[in-house]
């Protein structure tokens, strides 16, 4: 039962956080688009990761995963500051983008 919560609710944050990208993308602005961007920031990245962690007990996954999300968030900026080619939108469909690859990863296994 807690497997199947965990799961609920992280897919219930990434689809809200799916709304946000996409109200991000459009140019939307709203402070109801800030939050689901903010929460896709957050928990999208973190449970694409966790998902390559198979090996880890819950804990260090969430941990670990987490981590990571820190640093891709800040590798993606300095990369695109860097570049000289920095925008909001553009940082968050990266973002969207490593996720994505996450969990294509996932899917082949």
């Amino acid at each position: 039962m807690g497997n199947w919560l965990t799961r609920g609710a992280v897919g219930v944050a990434v689809a809200a956080g799916a709304i946000g990208l996409g109200l991000g993308a459009a140019g939307v602005r709203s402070p109801l688009r800030t939050a689901l961007v903010l929460l896709f920031l957050v928990v999208a990245p973190t449970a694409a990761v966790a998902g390559l962690l198979r090996g880890f007990d819950h804990f260090a996954r969430l941990i670990l995963a987490f981590a990571t999300t820190i640093a891709i968030l800040a590798l993606t900026a300095v990369i695109m500051l860097m570049a000289g080619v920095w925008s909001p939108t553009g940082g968050l469909l990266a973002v969207a983008g490593i996720t994505a690859a996450c969990v294509a990863v996932q899917l082949r296994h």
